[in-house]
């Protein structure tokens, strides 16, 4: 009985292990030591879209992001001055249910420099542009991003004002 239980005691030992980094809560280990660098590519070419299961970056598609409820903005004082790790940790750590869940959705940041911040977003890549365009509308964005020509496209979607109502056709 003794070695039955020593038996089980270390195979929970295993599994702990193996599922350390879930426990732990860096539910993406494949980004944990490109953490830093993902800040210094935020604040260098204004972002970055990862897989965050495996570390990789897309270079073809239109990033569009899911939607404004679930992302985080933060100061770019902030994320630039030492909280942009323990951000993107947190950020990860909220959202991975959903990436685990759903592998069709990504990562990405983006460098707001005229207001001076940055934004986190579960993000989608979609293959063809009017698509995208129609998929950013849909989620209020100005813009939408080509990762290819690295450019913004504009939505055409127009915010309202606060105390302002946008005349729609």
């Amino acid at each position: 009985m003794r070695s039955l239980v020593v038996l089980v005691c270390a195979a929970v030992v295993g599994l702990v292990i193996l599922g350390g980094d879930k426990v732990s809560g860096n539910a993406f280990p494949a980004l944990e030591s490109h953490m830093d660098n993902l800040v210094a590519q935020t604040r260098s070419s204004g972002g970055f879209t990862i897989d965050p299961r495996d570390g990789t970056q897309p270079t073809q598609g239109v990033v569009v992001a899911t939607g404004r409820v679930g992302s985080r903005v933060m100061p770019a004082a902030t994320f630039f001055g030492g909280g942009g790790v323990p951000a993107l940790r947190d950020y990860l750590s909220a959202h991975a249910s959903e990436l685990w869940a759903n592998h069709a959705r990504l990562v990405g940041s983006w460098y707001d420099r005229p207001r001076r911040r940055v934004v986190l977003s579960v993000v989608e890549l979609v293959p063809e542009r009017t698509t995208a365009i129609a998929l950013g509308i849909a989620h209020q964005q100005t813009t939408v991003y080509d990762l290819a020509s690295q450019s913004d496209i504009p939505t055409g979607y127009i915010p309202e004002q606060p105390g302002h109502r946008t005349a729609r056709r």
